[in-house]
């Protein structure tokens, strides 16, 4: 198994890695690029000619796939906590007999519910900025150690 990570992988092998490392890069931005770049990731892990450049692919599918499920834990921690304030307005609602206006204009929240959803939203955003800074991290080491024809862990 070491020769194989040892073994000096062709350009090309360099050149696909070096495209997946930069789509995940844009993806600190915008979402479909990572996409992008884990279709590629997939489509080059298990090559031959790879060597260490496969550790790479791997480091980065497994980079997307925790930071999609840590954003999709903290998105539903958000809307987990939006849950009282989004009660009260459908309560609002269905005692104005369907008439949106009427129920904006007696919606009576409750400040507990208020305090509880800010709260609440706020750990879930505090929850994605640590994904995202989670996310960053692993695609700057990835690259810095492609650029230094190293494997990843």
């Amino acid at each position: 198994m070491s020769a194989t990570i040892d073994a000096v992988p062709p350009a090309r092998e360099f050149t696909a890695a070096w495209i997946a490392y930069a789509l995940f890069a844009l993806g600190v931005f915008l979402w479909w690029p990572a996409l992008l770049g884990v279709i590629v990731c997939l489509a080059k892990r298990g090559t031959p000619d790879a060597a260490f450049i496969d550790t790479h692919y791997r480091w980065l599918a497994r980079t997307f796939g925790g930071s999609l499920l840590g954003s999709l834990l903290c998105f539903g921690v958000i809307v987990a906590g939006a849950w009282p304030v989004v009660r009260d307005v459908l309560v609002a609602y269905e005692q104005s007999g369907g008439d949106w206006h009427a129920a904006g204009m007696s919606i009576q929240l409750q400040w507990e519910s208020i305090f509880l959803t800010a709260g609440v939203a706020l750990l879930g955003a505090f929850g994605l900025f640590c994904v995202w800074i989670w996310y960053v991290y692993r695609v700057v080491r990835g690259a810095y150690r492609l650029g230094t024809a190293r494997p990843v862990p």
